[in-house]
């Protein structure tokens, strides 16, 4: 079986999609309408506060108006970051032997990389295809992606033996915990 995973981007306050969110979608068609793989999972949960729909909502609908089958299009409407992305759609798939491709930005297909690796690990078969950044986020893109992926390396070099999922739901528990705490913080201020 395989599969396109195709990488969320955060919403716009009015629940509208960002350029680059609309270059992956587009690179993600591209891609489905040569390899016409089995499904199409689109990641990405409630980024924009006070919408209700999810990045994979507003992903799915812009698929099927671009003439993707609905039936095809798997939403993982949960995940708030890369590392959930992965880990998410890991249990969508669930088992070994499919093939996946990734689709996100070029800037961001680093850590994606190193991130997905990790979190489906051996017995997948993993590619990736790439949108362009668009010039515009450019600057800001390479800087989060050179922050955040030293951030990526530092953290899965404290994982241990133990099972790699059930260290991923860990860190995913501390990630929620902490960007809660922050969002409290924030509205109290």
């Amino acid at each position: 079986m395989e599969y396109i995973v195709v990488l969320g981007h955060a919403l716009g306050a009015d629940g509208s999609m960002s350029h680059t969110l609309k270059l992956r979608l587009d690179r993600a068609i591209e891609t489905y309408m040569d390899r016409k793989p089995d499904r199409i999972i689109v990641t990405g949960g409630k980024t924009a506060p006070g919408i209700d729909a999810s990045e994979a909502d507003v992903m799915a609908e812009y698929l099927v108006r671009h003439g993707i089958e609905e039936a095809r299009i798997i939403k993982e409407g949960e995940s708030l970051n890369t590392i959930e992305n992965a880990y998410f759609s890991k249990q969508i798939i669930g088992r070994q032997g499919a093939g996946i491709l990734v689709v996100t930005s070029d800037t961001h297909a680093e850590r994606a990389g190193i991130i997905f690796s990790k979190v489906f690990g051996d017995g997948y078969k993993i590619e990736f295809g790439v949108s362009a950044t668009p010039l515009d986020a450019l600057p800001y893109a390479l800087e989060h992606e050179r922050t955040s992926l030293k951030e990526v390396i530092e953290t899965f070099s404290r994982f241990d033996g133990r099972s790699t999922d059930a260290q991923i739901r860990l860190l995913i528990d501390l990630i929620r915990d902490k960007e809660g705490k922050a969002r409290y913080r924030k509205r109290a201020a």
